[in-house]
């Protein structure tokens, strides 16, 4: 098994920031019925994960190819994201609109789609897919 890089744990460590603010601001706009703030903060949140992704991923200087990256960073922020979740729905109080059978409808929708990528990065060739070469 291959270690983190120094990019990668930065990436687990604001992923985890930005899911508990997102998670705060969430639980704030349902307690107090604020409905289009959530659209906003959901948005927000997507765009400022992406924008983690994109920084630490494209300055990782790791010797793999992007697909192996790509992936590496996939399962990071699913392990990342839902372990914020799984904390604060433990926390009382915290998720409070929250269901266990919600969250773990998320789990195994991200995990089919983590598994996905797992199957479809390792049909391609150092990163470059058969029909391109071939």
């Amino acid at each position: 098994m291959h270690q983190f890089s120094s990019n990668q744990r930065a990436f687990v460590l604001v992923s985890v920031l930005l899911t508990s603010a997102f998670l705060y601001s969430l639980s704030y706009c349902i307690s107090n019925q604020n409905w289009n703030s959530i659209i906003f903060w959901a948005v927000v949140f997507g765009v400022a994960m992406f924008g983690n992704g994109f920084w630490f991923g494209y300055k990782d200087n790791q010797s793999q190819t992007r697909v192996d990256l790509s992936f590496r960073y996939h399962l990071l922020t699913y392990f990342s994201v839902n372990g914020v979740f799984i904390l604060s729905f433990i926390i009382p109080g915290f998720m409070q609109f929250f269901t266990l059978e919600g969250l773990a409808g998320q789990f195994l929708a991200w995990g089919f789609g983590l598994l996905l990528h797992f199957y479809l990065s390792k049909r391609t060739i150092k990163g470059y897919d058969p029909e391109e070469i071939f």
